[in-house]
């Protein structure tokens, strides 16, 4: 997964990319730019290996602008021919601006013809700065920006976002992460694909259109300034030496940007990226440090698969364990079981007997209360016949008496 970051020197590209990677980025803190080569720093986002590509603006302090954009466009194409694609593009832009004209405007019009229309729907435009400005404030610049400039590109499918919380360059970055099929960039196509000359692609030719112009212009200028040398000799000016020191340094100054100039018109006319020579020469540094970063997310990985399967043999000496112990409680529940189920049968025995025992008492009471009606009538018998052989004998002891 690629993602390049791009945007003028001071948005914030280098911060906000050290943010998400947690590496050593170096970050400016004037108007000089940091970021003089295209550089790599990798990271793991939710478990997928992140390359993040930091790429100088076409606003450095040190190059000019096609020596800038011969080093993205070789490595933008190195990449594209090596297999790695683009999956996103982060642009960023300070809210913080007052208007966007001149490098802001330049910047972005450089961005399009390298990422072309089809490429913008892999394209978040973050918006940087939020906390320098009240929230109303940065609202107000936000919509007019979309009005006047970045409509037209939201509707091919780039996504405007606000990098105002430390959460939102995770979300952003989660979002392009989704682009699994990602489209090449313009430049790429052109370059790789179409086997155009530098100077032949959209970006080429907006770069040689300023160049001519700048060119133009410094001609003009070095025009005026050895006309005002020859008046200033011919009107025999005073402090002569000190006027034509100044005007030699500044046709010094406007040769130079002109030599300047025609060396970046040559390098746009002649330079073909695809040509392996330049390209390698100038992609090494980078291609060593994909490598770099291939070999430490490799490692990653492996520290992670080492890590996965200790978690692993853990978790299984654990449910080994667990299991050991739910065998254990179950043999404990089934001696508890058997325990129990002799205990009822022993105390279903005892009220059994208890029952038997109670019967043989209940009957042996009711033999003894029949023997005892038994003995009660026999000896009520016994009485009336004692009474009734008492009478008779006084019947005959009467009857003596009466004789």
């Amino acid at each position: 997964m690629v993602i390049a970051v791009m945007g003028i020197t001071g948005t914030g590209k280098s911060t906000f990319i050290a943010r998400m990677t947690g590496k050593d980025v170096k970050i400016g803190h004037d108007v000089d730019s940091e970021t003089q080569d295209v550089g790599v720093y990798d990271t793991t986002i939710d478990g997928k290996w992140v390359a993040f590509v930091d790429t100088p603006g076409f606003d450095d302090t040190h190059r000019t602008d096609t020596q800038v954009l011969e080093q993205v466009a070789m490595s933008l194409a190195k990449s594209y021919e090596d297999g790695y694609k683009i999956n996103g593009l982060i642009y960023l832009h300070r809210i913080t601006d007052i208007r966007m004209q001149g490098t802001s405007l330049k910047n972005l019009r450089m961005f399009q013809k390298l990422v072309g229309d089809e490429s913008l729907k892999n394209v978040v435009l973050a918006t940087t700065m939020w906390d320098r400005l009240s929230h109303g404030d940065g609202e107000a610049k936000e919509a007019k920006l979309k009005a006047k400039h970045w409509d037209r590109l939201a509707e091919f499918g780039m996504q405007i976002r606000r990098l105002d919380c430390p959460e939102a360059g995770v979300a952003i970055v989660r979002e392009l992460m989704r682009n699994i099929n990602p489209v090449p960039l313009k430049i790429q196509r052109e370059l790789v694909d179409e086997k155009k000359k530098l100077s032949q692609t959209a970006a080429g030719e907006e770069v040689l259109n300023e160049v001519t112009k700048a060119t133009e212009e410094m001609k003009a200028q070095l025009s005026e300034v050895q006309e005002e040398l020859r008046t200033a000799k011919e009107s025999g000016q005073k402090n002569m030496d000190a006027l034509k020191k100044v005007m030699e340094d500044t046709e010094r100054e406007l040769k130079s940007k002109l030599d300047q100039a025609a060396k970046d018109r040559e390098t746009l006319q002649n330079n073909v990226v695809g040509l392996k020579e330049t390209t390698r020469r100038h992609q090494a540094e980078l291609q060593t440090k994909l490598d770099d970063a291939d070999r430490e997310r490799k490692q990653m990985e492996q520290a992670m698969e080492s890590q996965l399967r200790e978690v692993y043999r853990q978790n299984q000496e654990q449910t080994e364990r667990l299991m050991a112990n739910e065998r254990q409680a179950n043999s404990n529940n089934q001696y508890l079981n058997d325990r129990l189920r002799d205990a009822e049968r022993a105390a279903e025995m005892a009220r059994s007997e208890v029952a038997e025992k109670e019967s043989a008492l209940l009957r042996q009471e009711m033999h003894t209360i029949r023997l005892e009606a038994k003995a009660d009538r026999e000896l009520a018998e016994k009485d009336a016949e004692l009474r009734a052989a008492q009478a008779r004998l006084r019947a005959k002891s009467n009857e003596c008496c009466i004789c």
